[in-house]
């Protein structure tokens, strides 16, 4: 683990905001915090302000808008659970597209008192991320990163004539939350049948 500056040590109550700056084709460079992990995949830091972690989020992604993509994230400080906290930063990340930065309720609430007005931001709607747990997201906008009206296009999902087998208790759950939410979002690794 490489120490890049700020640490858990100001974090209140033992909460830390997370960032995973995803990759498609170019180096991640350094964006501040406290580097956890840096992979080929992307790089992800500890910061102790959700304010912060924000905007090194929004700064490293201006960094190459065509390129990367980020999800912020506040919760425990649990070292020994950091492979389940990178897959969850992970899968709020890939809730975005290239140049996005998608950052969870909580993390927006959090920070909201310390942000400038130069931050605006934008309901992805609750998303469920791979370990089945449900998120509410966000999309942040600011002007050092291009920000497109129609950040994602959401299609009704065709009607499927085929039964899922062995899917009832999650087809369940996706339905209850589009009960609760007009756009849901299933994340996943690839081959798991979403």
């Amino acid at each position: 683990m490489q120490h890049s500056g700020g640490s858990n040590e100001n974090a209140v109550g033992g909460i830390v905001t997370y960032v995973f700056v995803g990759t498609r084709g170019t180096e991640v460079a350094d964006f501040g915090g406290q580097t956890l992990s840096c992979t080929h995949e992307g790089r992800a830091a500890m910061f102790s302000m959700p304010a912060d972690a924000i905007a090194a989020a929004v700064a490293a992604v201006a960094y190459a808008p065509k390129q990367l993509f980020a999800g912020v994230a506040s919760g425990a400080y649990q070292p020994s659970r950091w492979s389940e906290t990178l897959l969850r930063i992970q899968d709020i990340a890939a809730a975005g597209q290239k140049g996005q930065i998608v950052v969870s309720h909580v993390t927006h609430e959090l920070a909201r008192p310390s942000l400038s007005t130069d931050y605006k931001f934008h309901s992805l709607g609750t998303v469920v991320l791979s370990n089945g747990s449900a998120e509410v997201l966000l999309l942040a906008e600011h002007a050092s990163v291009p920000f497109e009206e129609s950040p994602k296009t959401v299609q009704e999902p065709a009607r499927r004539r085929s039964k899922f087998i062995g899917r009832s208790r999650e087809l369940d759950e996706v339905r209850r939350l589009l009960d609760a939410s007009r756009v849901v979002s299933v994340l996943a690794p690839s081959g798991l049948g979403k």
